[in-house]
């Protein structure tokens, strides 16, 4: 974990797959943490990359289609009932 994060931290942001200290595959989103400047051909590649990577659909066991569009969905705050932040979960349906 502490891999990933340190990796995460180095590219500004984005979405990367460990193993055992090594990092397999990233995408970075060097906008925010949020989004990318490459040209959509690339930045699709990468997602497939990660998304069809060996590590995620053995060891994390991924059953959703394309696991990282899905983490990418939920942190989103515009999905209120689902959102997570640096702050914990979003809460606004309570409110």
């Amino acid at each position: 974990m502490l891999t990933v994060i340190k990796h995460l931290k180095k590219i500004h942001g984005g979405f990367a797959v460990v193993n055992n200290g090594e990092v397999l595959v990233d995408l970075l989103l060097e906008l925010a943490g949020l989004m990318a400047t490459k040209p959509a051909e690339h930045i699709i590649g990468k997602l497939i990359e990660l998304n069809e990577n060996e590590i995620v659909r053995t060891k994390l066991s991924a059953t959703v289609k394309a696991p990282f569009m899905l983490f990418q969905f939920i942190t989103l705050l515009t999905v209120p009932e689902l959102g997570i932040t640096d702050q914990g979960t979003s809460r606004l349906h309570e409110i």
